[in-house]
């Protein structure tokens, strides 16, 4: 608390110092925002995340099939050429469990990496 401040009227005043905003926790719902955490299982049924994997494969501007360490589940994969993302069935296909191929076979320098969830 502060010194009191008397107002012309009379009436005296006490003021508090200012408080940090108190942070509580929203109760759990259905609708709550699951952030992945690199390398952590991820939410029930969908396997390991993997993060930042370089996908095995000649980057020499002729080949353009890539192999993954692990099955992935479909449509999870998350390709990336030299960091701009790559769009699904438009940049590269999922061809097996394991394996993507470009339409457009990376060229040499060019660095792959490749986020998924593990089968």
């Amino acid at each position: 608390m502060t010194n009191p401040i008397l107002l012309p009227n009379g009436a005296v005043v006490q003021v508090a110092p200012p408080r940090p905003p108190t942070i509580a926790m929203a109760p759990p719902n259905s609708a709550a925002l699951v952030m992945p955490v690199p390398g952590a299982p991820g939410p029930p049924g969908t396997g390991t995340q993997i993060f930042n994997e370089t996908p095995t494969g000649a980057v020499d501007g002729a080949n353009p099939v890539f192999t993954t360490a692990h099955a992935f589940r479909a449509d999870s994969t998350v390709v990336y050429i030299n960091g701009l993302r790559e769009r699904l069935n438009i940049g590269y296909t999922e061809t097996t469990s394991t394996s993507i191929t470009f339409t457009q076979a990376p060229t040499v320098g060019d660095e792959l990496i490749i986020d998924y969830l593990e089968m």
